[in-house]
């Protein structure tokens, strides 16, 4: 959306150059958040009795029309869609649905309801976009009705974390993409991982692909998201028990069950099938290894992603 705001930072290296430690910081807001408590407790009668400003531009109308709408005034032009380059190599987007995995690896992930703006300059900045989950009827030319190994890990590339470069146009106002920028990357239900926390090496998240317990290969169903003050990118993976399946009859246990496994294959993703980690006859421990809050720095496209236990950090 063009708006006459802006609210990027001019000197972002400053502000890196600033942060604080992890540790210190979240120590200090819990017990600021204390303080806060008690000063607010007291005094809530002062604080609602406050005016507050208004939105300043005319509601938009209430409508059921296939469309974007923004207040008069405004203007709105599309950034991004899935299945945009955004790799070196990554070609255009197909809308038949033939394209393979590797093309989909390289190009923009699918359904985002989360997103986050890392300011460069005052016109340059990083966009840092959730992949939640894809639409089988347009991910495949089949629909979903016969599901390969390819298609799989086509799926598999449509989940997790976009991150590209943006620009604004300093004449029309808008932002727009940068495809093959340095600072583009991919995460998905591929990349590797490493767990950090009280929880890394625990019995539970051992399989024999990784009898250590600490490395986890993807990220997915990535609902909501956070900028940390010390610059990192937070993802929230959910629903992630939907992505496992059973290859024979098997009837889960207590904690499966209570965190939504099932044998049944509800949204037909086939995964347990050709990746054969999300069968959980085969790996059990493999889908307590997903629902975690994941981490990374944006600003360095090699560097790893973390699940991690927020209670490490204390």
């Amino acid at each position: 959306m063009n708006h006459q705001h802006n609210d990027i930072p001019t000197d972002f290296s400053s502000m890196v150059s600033e942060a604080v430690d992890r540790r210190t910081f979240l120590q200090g807001s819990a017990a600021l958040s204390l303080f806060v408590a008690g000063v607010t407790l007291g005094r809530s009668d002062a604080v609602l009795s406050q005016p507050t400003a208004l939105l300043t531009f005319p509601q938009v109308s209430t409508s059921t029309d296939d469309t974007f709408c923004v207040p008069p005034g405004y203007s709105a032009l599309p950034l991004v869609s899935w299945g945009d380059p955004l790799l070196p190599g990554a070609p255009q987007y197909d809308e038949s649905g033939t394209q393979t995995s590797v093309a989909q690896s390289l190009q923009m992930g699918d359904n985002n309801d989360a997103m986050c703006l890392f300011g460069i300059s005052q016109d340059h900045a990083l966009l840092v976009v959730n992949n939640e989950y894809s639409n089988l009827h347009t991910l495949y030319s089949h629909g979903g009705s016969a599901i390969t190994a390819d298609d799989v890990l086509k799926d598999q590339y449509a989940h997790g974390v976009s991150v590209m470069e943006v620009r604004r146009n300093t004449t029309t106002g808008f932002w727009y993409y940068l495809a093959d920028a340095p600072l583009n990357r991919r995460i998905t239900a591929q990349t590797p991982m490493l767990v950090r926390g009280p929880a890394a090496g625990h019995a539970h998240l051992r399989t024999s692909a990784d009898p250590t317990g600490t490395r986890v290969f993807g990220t997915f169903g990535n609902c909501a998201n956070g900028k940390t003050p010390w610059g990192t990118y937070l993802t929230c993976e959910e629903n992630t028990n939907d992505y496992f399946a059973a290859s024979s009859a098997v009837s889960p246990t207590p904690a499966q069950q209570r965190y939504g496994l099932s044998a049944e294959d509800e949204y037909n993703r086939e995964w347990f099938r050709h990746d054969e980690r999300f069968d959980l006859v085969k790996h059990p421990n493999e889908a307590n290894r997903f629902g975690w809050v994941v981490e990374f720095d944006p600003f360095d496209p090699q560097s790893r992603a973390d699940f991690f236990d927020p209670h490490w950090m204390f």
